[in-house]
């Protein structure tokens, strides 16, 4: 994302982001931290970096994140451009809920997410909870054609079988999920 700010007009704002000069390039990574742009002024220069900042970002985030970094509970599946042809892959269907850490909306419904995960399990319902950050792993987000946060997917042999629309309480992904596992059985 991209933006401007006229700092004849936000002087407070530029005072606080310490601009001196005109124009001034600042790139954000994640909304935490700042860093001064000092590259070159052409199209092609601003495009190294990015590509130069994506590269270190993914890099710094490779590997398998753990339960405890994700705020998913131990019940749910972490999917990843890694284990996703496996996981999605399986027989057994899998309820995939796509997000993001950023993803405020997405964050709310992880409690519940999780929670289904635990009560499928105990109830001895056959169907995978899965969740991928579709931030960290582009390869299974076109894989699934991702356009917007959260998205929830049911999944069984690589094909997508349903897209979950209905509300994000744990009753109404439990009576999704356990449909589509009977829908498994008959299949």
């Amino acid at each position: 994302m991209f933006g401007a700010v006229d700092c004849t007009v936000e002087t407070g704002l530029c005072s606080e982001l310490h601009v001196k000069s005109y124009p001034t390039f600042k790139y954000y990574k994640y909304y935490d931290s700042a860093e001064d742009y000092t590259g070159g002024r052409k199209t092609a220069d601003f495009v190294q970096f990015i590509h130069t900042q994506i590269s270190v970002s993914q890099e710094q985030q490779k590997g398998v994140k753990k339960h405890d970094q994700t705020g998913f509970g131990v019940n749910v599946i972490i999917g990843n451009d890694g284990n996703y042809e496996t996981v999605l892959g399986s027989n057994q269907p899998s309820f995939v809920m796509f997000h993001a850490m950023w993803c405020d909306h997405c964050n709310e419904v992880k409690p519940n997410f999780s929670r289904l995960a635990t009560k499928l399990k105990s109830d001895k319902i056959n169907v995978n909870i899965v969740a991928v950050d579709a931030m960290e792993n582009p390869k299974v987000s076109d894989f699934a054609g991702i356009k917007s946060l959260p998205t929830f997917k049911l999944y069984s042999s690589l094909k997508e079988l349903r897209v979950y629309d209905g509300d994000r309480s744990i009753e109404d992904m439990y009576t999704f999920c356990k449909t589509a596992q009977k829908v498994n059985d008959e299949l």
